[in-house]
């Protein structure tokens, strides 16, 4: 079974292009398997699964009526420390402040995505809304300049590598959300 992930990614190129540059900034020398660029889309993950074929999955996709606006907040950023197969890894991230939108919004992702037969790997419990910009070793790094900004998201399904990486879009919804993040 191959992997997939419905996501909230950024509309606007500049804005994706702006969590890329971050990225890069920050973490391109010290990256290991995973980096914002040019083969790694910055998004908000609902739900990773597993499914057999792409047109299973873009038709479950259609089939879900995700929300047509929301308003995220960015908390902080954060280094996570990497468990099973990415012990000894960090990975650094944007939290999103847990708001009950985005809770609700991943419940209803996650039982349309068991609902549909497919295999959900993003469970309820413990769910953390964040952009992650790149997996790194150390665990002392310097944190992205912070600022205020927006950024409008649309939702979407695409390919998704085991560690996560969102590397192409297969489908997008007509119905854009909308994502506020406040740097602290």
């Amino acid at each position: 079974m191959n992997r997939y992930n419905i996501a909230l990614l950024p509309i606007d190129p500049e804005q994706q292009k702006l969590f890329v540059e971050i990225a890069q900034a920050h973490f391109k020398d010290i990256a290991e398997g995973y980096i914002l660029g040019t083969d790694a889309l910055a998004h908000v993950t609902l739900c990773q699964f597993q499914a057999v074929n792409e047109s299973m999955v873009i038709s479950s996709f259609r089939a879900w009526r995700c929300r047509s606006k929301m308003v995220l907040s960015l908390d902080k950023f954060h280094l996570r420390k990497g468990q099973a197969e990415h012990e000894g890894k960090f990975w650094a991230e944007f939290l999103m402040i847990k708001s009950p939108e985005i809770v609700q919004e991943q419940t209803a992702c996650f039982k349309h995505i068991k609902k549909a037969g497919l295999v959900p790997l993003t469970p309820v419990e413990g769910y953390a809304p964040h952009i992650t910009l790149a997996r790194v070793a150390l665990s002392n790094v310097s944190n992205p300049e912070t600022y205020p900004y927006s950024v409008a998201v649309q939702p979407a399904v695409g390919v998704s590598t085991e560690n996560g990486v969102f590397v192409r879009t297969l489908a997008g919804a007509s119905k854009v959300a909308v994502c506020r993040l406040k740097f602290v």
